[in-house]
């Protein structure tokens, strides 16, 4: 079985978490309160123990539409620089 086909996809949604969890890192050291969408998802119960929730705040919406479009920018061009992983070819 291979992953050729669906790789790219994986791999946007990999950056995307990345970009919107740098968005919210950003949030949360700044103070800033953000308009979510009033149907926004919430997580529902308890987090499990030594979860801090990140990826939580922006379910349901992305960093670009919470954040000004140049903050956003400088967020989502400094992740891609730094964003780490693996690929594995076989």
């Amino acid at each position: 079985m291979t992953i050729n086909g669906p790789a790219p996809m994986l791999l946007a949604f990999f950056l995307n978490a990345a970009i919107d969890q740098a968005c919210e890192k950003y949030i949360r050291a700044n103070g800033l309160q953000v308009d979510l969408p009033a149907n926004a998802p919430t997580y529902q119960g308890q987090l499990p123990d030594g979860n801090d929730g990140l990826g939580l705040m922006l379910l349901g919406t992305s960093g670009d539409k919470v954040l000004p479009p140049e903050t956003y920018a400088r967020i989502k061009a400094e992740t891609l620089k730094a964003v780490r992983g693996t690929v594995q070819a076989d």
